[in-house]
């Protein structure tokens, strides 16, 4: 069995973060509002975006008729979202050293970060997938990253992402080596999908994040 959960995830050398769920659990954005949703660090909802990167324009347009969107505005850490969206010391430790070894010739340490997450009931056996998009408003070598996250209040629960059993995915980046997609500069990855199962029936707290690495701008 298949579900779609569709998320357009923008990120911007600020990164951002558009989500869009077009399911039958209310976690999306149809309403214009952010209700539902937990979120710190520069969040909001949107209609169709345009952008001019670097002479480059793009527009980005909701599945349905909005999204959210995550910026970072300096006001939250990496290291404080993650903390929110559930993540372990060891986790970030993981996602640092991944960065340290993979950062394409930029920074390597991530700074500012804006996040939303939102509690949904899974059904283990279900497959479930969301669309992304990440669009970059920096140029390499500055790297900046975008992540998800689903973690269950049980700690021993792990879900499989993107085909691998872990808590947490990187999505799109700017550098290349970076994450799972890299746009180079002011560029986009498209729409991607990422898929998701659960071990156990629950629920689940699914969480997105947009983050700076070495600075705390673009």
């Amino acid at each position: 069995m298949k579900r779609l959960i569709q998320f357009l995830f923008l990120v911007l050398l600020t990164p951002l973060v558009w989500c869009d769920d077009l399911s039958a659990q209310s976690t999306g954005f149809e309403s214009g509002t952010l209700s539902g949703w937990t979120s710190a660090g520069g969040a909001s909802v949107s209609g169709a975006s345009s952008n001019n990167l670097g002479g480059k324009a793009w527009v980005v347009n909701p599945y349905g008729t909005k999204m959210g969107m995550l910026y970072p505005n300096s006001s939250v850490q990496f290291s404080t979202a993650m903390d929110a969206l559930g993540l372990t010391a060891t986790e970030k430790s993981s996602i640092a050293s991944f960065l340290a070894a993979h950062s394409g010739g930029g920074s390597t340490n991530p700074t500012n970060a804006a996040y939303m997450k939102t509690t949904v009931a899974l059904q283990a056996g279900t497959t479930y997938t969301f669309a992304w998009n990440y669009l970059s408003t920096d140029y390499m070598p500055y790297n900046d990253g975008s992540i998800m996250t689903l973690t269950n209040s049980n700690g021993s629960i792990i879900p499989t992402l993107n085909n691998g059993q872990q808590r947490f995915a990187l999505l799109g980046f700017t550098n290349t080596g970076s994450g799972n997609y890299s746009t180079g500069s002011y560029g986009s990855t498209g729409w991607q999908l990422a898929v998701f199962t659960v071990p156990t029936s629950g629920n689940y707290d699914l969480g997105f994040a947009a983050f700076n690495l070495g600075d705390t701008v673009l």
